[in-house]
Order: structure tokens, then sequence, then C-alpha cells
């Protein structure tokens, strides 16, 4: 069985970060390959950081035809790629952090093809901002929210 489309893309977002976010090549960031999804267990502050936590959910399908062809739904896919730094860095570190996941994901906003267009997405909480449910820890943790859309079969997150 083919992997998803959503999977593919998270995929593809997760293989860049690693590749991009070494401290070279114009980019600030180095994670040394600490880019994980969904993340559940807590990162040491003192051996793990910095590092990208990579968080999705699929948001809405435009139903056939409404937008498109027939036999066809358009998606869209939240992702929330977390900056994960010591509490103890600079503003400017967290600054240039982010600026990184905004130059990584420009530099192909369709994955290869995978969707059709990446752009910020800012909701009625607004863009990028500071994850609360880390502001009593040794983290800071910037969110930084894209939406992604792709096309699918109608009915089928296999690729179209």
């Amino acid at each position: 069985m083919s992997t998803i489309r959503t999977t593919q893309i998270i995929e593809a977002l997760q293989s860049r970060l690693i590749a991009k976010l070494t401290g070279a090549d114009g980019y600030y960031t180095n994670v040394n390959g600490r880019v994980y999804i969904r993340k559940l267990n807590p990162l040491n502050p003192f051996t793990d950081l910095p590092a990208v936590n990579i968080h999705y959910l699929p948001m809405q399908v435009d139903g056939e035809g409404a937008a498109g062809p027939k036999n066809i739904w358009n998606r869209s896919l939240i992702i929330t790629v977390q900056c994960c730094l010591k509490d103890s860095s600079l503003y400017d570190d967290a600054d240039k952090f982010v600026e990184d996941i905004f130059k990584a994901v420009g530099e192909d906003e369709t994955f290869g093809g995978l969707a059709l267009m990446t752009n910020p997405y800012v909701d009625q909480k607004g863009g990028v901002k500071e994850a609360e449910e880390y502001l009593e820890s040794e983290i800071s943790v910037i969110d930084v929210p894209l939406k992604t859309n792709y096309r699918t079969n109608k009915y089928s997150e296999n690729i179209t």
C-alpha cells in the first residue's frame, strides 16, 4: 500500500529541515539532525537543543468539484513547526531560527510536487508565537504555523 499524501508532505518537510538546518549555506541554526514528528517525550534542555518538533492536523477538505475537477479533493494541512531552544537563548537566536524555517520551506513550497503551495498560516490566535505549554520550563518554544494545500483522489489520501 502506498503512503498517503499527508505523510509524504510531513516527511519531506522533516527531510528538508534536517538537510538545511546545519548552520551552513546561509542558515543560522544547527539542529544536528534533531527534527522530530509529533515528539511527545520531553526534550532535555541540556542535550536535545536546539531542535524542531513538527505537529500537524488535516484541516479541511473542499468537496468534489466545488473548487476543482470531479473526483479530486482539495485539502488543507495545518503544520506547526516548533522551534525549540534553551530558555537562556538570545532573542536574536529565536528570530534566526524562525527565519531559517521560512527560508527552508520557501526553497520549494510544493515539496517536490507533493503540494500545491505552502504559506505562513495566521488564525484567530495569530501567527508565529511562543508556545504556552512551555512557559514554565527551561525550554523556549516558538510555534511557526504553516498551511499546505494539496490534492488527492476523492475519499482517499492516495496520490492523484
